[in-house]
């Protein structure tokens, strides 16, 4: 069985795509988004109701539970949910759940990176970003908590894209990458990294002016909008770029040397970032 909540909630069994009504994908989505672990009735009550919880909530979540678990045995996974008090647990590993799957590749771009195999890295990441099926996890779920909770995985799917494109820049690809970071500094315009990394991707393309406009639209955001000045990474890579030293920002050996490899054609460019 196949479960996926980096997106809208699937789940896939042996008979196909399973579906469930508003309130039992609710509390299923709770049980994904902390596999193996717990889940409280107290806690799949407030995901249910927010704040106001009738008086027969604890029951009815128990009733969501047998139906849940009636669903995926026709799935072929009858032993997925166990009763473990004061709640209930969903048992999946990282080739079932998209969620355990993405945290494991990021550990181990992170681990490649590390040990000095930046393509490796770069591959992984990648690998890991392809998992999402749109920014917003759990899309559709109508429960205040389970939203809060997917606010919190997409600022970490945007904290992945940071990483895997500053291994890709320090790589020297960012011709590969300035189509898809100019769109996820539209859709998050107030997010100075990836404003950072689009003025640098830029700039290595001998796009100066335009990293230097990146930079002003951004400033005149910050300060209309929010009455602030950017960060100080912002200020200090204007500067830097006016001043043509912006490499010292990317490890200048791995920035300015060739990609290890390239000329080969063996390895096809990584996808574009969104």
């Amino acid at each position: 069985m196949w479960f996926r909540v980096l997106g809208p909630l699937e789940v896939v069994g042996t008979t196909g795509h399973l579906s469930f009504p508003p309130r039992q994908r609710t509390v299923l989505s709770m049980l994904l988004l902390e596999p193996n672990r717990v889940v409280t009735v107290e806690r799949l009550v407030d995901a249910v109701w927010d704040n106001t919880p009738p008086p027969t909530a604890k029951e009815q979540v128990r009733i969501c539970v047998s139906f849940i678990r009636r669903a995926l045995t026709g799935g072929g996974r009858p032993d997925a949910i166990v009763t473990r008090p004061p709640g209930y647990s969903i048992q999946c590993t990282d080739h079932e759940l998209d969620l355990l799957e993405f945290n494991d590749l990021v550990a181990s771009g992170r681990r490649l990176l590390a040990q000095g195999r930046p393509h490796d890295a770069a591959d992984t990441l990648r690998d890991a970003l392809r998992l999402w099926r749109g920014a917003v996890p759990l899309a559709g779920v109508r429960s205040q908590l389970v939203q809060s909770i997917g606010t919190q995985l997409a600022e970490r799917r945007l904290a992945v894209i940071e990483e895997y494109v500053d291994v890709r820049l320090r790589l020297g690809q960012h011709h590969e990458l300035t189509s898809g970071l100019a769109e996820l500094v539209a859709a998050n315009p107030f997010r100075e990294r990836l404003r950072a990394r689009l003025m640098i991707a830029l700039y290595q393309g001998g796009r100066q002016a335009e990293a230097l406009h990146t930079y002003r639209v951004g400033r005149q955001l910050f300060v209309e909008q929010l009455g602030l000045e950017p960060g100080v990474e912002l200020r200090r890579l204007e500067r830097a770029i006016l001043a043509g030293e912006v490499a010292d920002l990317l490890e200048p050996e791995e920035a300015s040397r060739p990609v290890p490899g390239g000329g080969g054609g063996t390895r096809p460019p990584p996808a574009d970032p969104r």
